[in-house]
């Protein structure tokens, strides 16, 4: 049964469920198929509830990226809590977590890279900077324990995050890896990459 746009506005809590439904949608629909109004018929609520929340779509999609940052950070922190305590098993443990979410969560995985002004949505690059973050920790403790070059800690969990981010995007749903990537799977191409990036990390 359809919902009408009389219906008022009860729903517990809106914003958490457009951004669930929104994440959904995507990865079925992509970004052009994503509508608020659709969202609003899917969540039960008036076709004007959404406005409350987001002005626009674009708005909509910065919370989707922002909260996916959030829960990749979350996964991540989780692996490295659950992880044992050699520095280079927690790394590589670290960034098995970030290629696995990225690869899962395909909805969340379009839109978090997105070109958003982030001086509009403050706090997007927050939730990003403490994704990256987490690597960048884990640089500095590697670097504190004389297993890491010195150099700057952001600039080579950088260049680990961008690593992360190809190979994400190499083995996902839809992709066609290039040889050598599509016989193996992501755990086992990250653990290897990340171990490639560490020897060029290394003290000399």
């Amino acid at each position: 049964m359809s919902i009408s746009n009389s219906k008022p506005y009860h729903h517990g809590n809106v914003r958490g469920a457009l951004i669930e439904a929104a994440v959904a949608a995507l990865q079925v629909e992509g970004v052009q198929g994503l509508s608020l109004r659709k969202l609003a018929t899917q969540i039960g609520v008036s076709h004007n509830a959404p406005y409350m929340h987001f002005p626009d779509k674009e708005a909509l999609l910065a919370a989707v990226a922002e909260d996916g940052f959030t829960r990749l950070a979350e996964n991540i922190q989780a692996a490295l809590d659950q992880s044992s305590s050699p520095w280079l098993a927690r790394l590589e443990d670290g960034c098995i977590a970030y290629v696995r979410f990225m690869r899962d969560h395909a909805g969340y995985a379009q839109v978090m890279f997105s070109d958003f002004d982030w001086q509009k949505y403050p706090t997007l690059p927050r939730a990003a900077g403490r994704a990256l973050g987490l690597l960048e920790a884990l640089i500095q403790s590697g670097q504190a324990a004389g297993l890491v070059a010195p150099g700057s800690p952001r600039q080579q969990a950088t260049l680990i995050w961008s690593l992360l981010q190809g190979i994400a995007t190499m083995t996902s749903v839809g992709s066609k890896p290039p040889p050598g990537v599509a016989e193996r799977s992501a755990d086992d191409l990250t653990r290897d990459y990340v171990r490639s990036v560490y020897a060029g990390l290394q003290p000399r």
